[in-house]
């Protein structure tokens, strides 16, 4: 879920990012959308690979960036 907490932009000028690290280094990585208005808030799917069965530590990052014309 993303929630757009500016008061007058869309979240479509941002390019979205996730990365999911593996005890510290990075496992997978992928992108994803939203297009959320002012002050709404918008589900969205990450296509994250499976996770194999151990005990190691997994981190999810998510970052979102500006796109400057």
């Amino acid at each position: 879920m993303v929630q757009n907490t500016q008061e007058v932009t869309s979240l479509q000028p941002y390019s979205f990012v996730w990365k999911l690290y593996q005890n510290g280094a990075l496992y997978a990585s992928g992108t994803f959308e939203a297009s959320a208005k002012p002050g709404e808030t918008q589900d969205v799917a990450l296509s994250l690979p499976p996770l194999p069965r151990t005990l190691d530590e997994f981190t999810l990052h998510l970052a979102a960036y500006r796109d400057w014309e």
